[in-house]
């Protein structure tokens, strides 16, 4: 069954909080912070001044729980294309925060991390600053229809105490962290072969070597002319940390005696940018999604050309089957 043809009703409601970093050229940072950003920015973001769109845990689009599938009955096709792809993306799962903070503090003082609400946020009549608990508040004590007797106008009131703080709005940029503001894309492509068929185990990487991103640069200027849709992805940063990983293994589906399955699982963080300046032009795209093209082109298997759906802080799978 597809996800999207799937109808399971559940009284569930959700929210996915993401944390970035300022950017260290930003002028309301403290200067001693600088260059410990600029560090971030080098080795888990996206290059020196550019703000670091992960928690250093947790990537924006690893936070998110909608995602975008490349449909099953397309994943043997020689050719796949825009349209081939679909989102997961249930209204009550689809509600994606995006606020100023680290995954976890160290040293426990100074500042609150995102994965720890400490007991004194429960003050109510002095809010505290954290980045999530605000948020979480909101959530979990919402009027929803399942609620009877809700004081909606009492719940605001407490919740503008802690919205309306000065620190906090700083934390929560209205606008600045919106997901057409925001460049990070994961893509995981996974890769089944024919049981015959010979994989590098030992060094998994090679693989990497066969499957192309034409209109991916490893950190260097693009020529606009290379593009028509004015609009380049940054992948493979040599100093990004976990920027690409692939993994092969082989295992058996049910029954037990099916045949083995080769397969090799790769995961590429990357970025999108348009060629120019125009943020309107880029909120635009980037609710439409941008097409980034990989060619498949391994020895002895058909080569396989893709277009694949990105959209800023999603994750995009795809499934590609040479078994026939």
């Amino acid at each position: 069954m597809q996800l999207d043809e799937a109808n399971v009703r559940i009284p569930l409601r959700t929210a996915s909080i993401a944390g970035v970093l300022p950017a260290s050229s930003q002028s309301d940072v403290i200067p001693y912070y600088k260059p410990l950003l600029g560090l971030f920015e080098k080795y888990f973001g996206s290059g020196h001044g550019q703000i670091t769109e992960n928690d250093l845990a947790v990537a924006v689009p690893s936070a998110r729980l909608d995602f975008i599938y490349l449909k099953s009955d397309k994943q043997k096709n020689e050719r796949i294309h825009f349209s081939d792809f679909t989102h997961f993306n249930e209204k009550s799962i689809g509600n994606l925060f995006v606020v100023q903070g680290v995954h976890a503090n160290p040293t426990g003082k100074g500042f609150y991390d995102i994965a720890e609400v400490p007991l004194k946020c429960g003050l109510i009549d002095n809010p505290c600053t954290h980045p999530t608990f605000p948020l979480i508040l909101q959530f979990t004590m919402a009027c929803t229809k399942e609620i009877v007797n809700c004081n909606n106008h009492e719940l605001q009131t407490t919740l503008n105490k802690f919205f309306n703080s000065y620190d906090w709005t700083q934390r929560r940029k209205v606008g600045d962290y919106d997901n057409e503001n925001l460049h990070t894309f994961i893509v995981d492509l996974t890769i089944d072969f024919p049981d015959y068929y010979k994989l590098p185990k030992n060094k998994p990487e090679l693989l990497l070597n066969f499957i192309h991103f034409p209109m991916a640069k490893n950190e260097k200027i693009i020529n606009p002319k290379l593009n028509p849709d004015s609009y380049h992805f940054v992948l493979f940063r040599k100093n990004e940390v976990l920027s690409n990983t692939v993994k092969i293994e082989a295992f058996r589906l049910e029954p037990p005696y099916s045949p083995l399955l080769n397969q090799a699982r790769i995961t590429l963080h990357g970025q999108v940018y348009l060629n120019s300046e125009n943020m309107a032009q880029f909120k635009k795209q980037a609710l439409e999604g941008f097409k980034l093209p990989i060619i498949i082109d391994l020895p002895g298997l058909e080569k396989r050309t893709i277009e694949a759906l990105i959209k800023p802080t999603y994750t995009t799978f795809m499934n590609i089957d040479f078994n026939f």
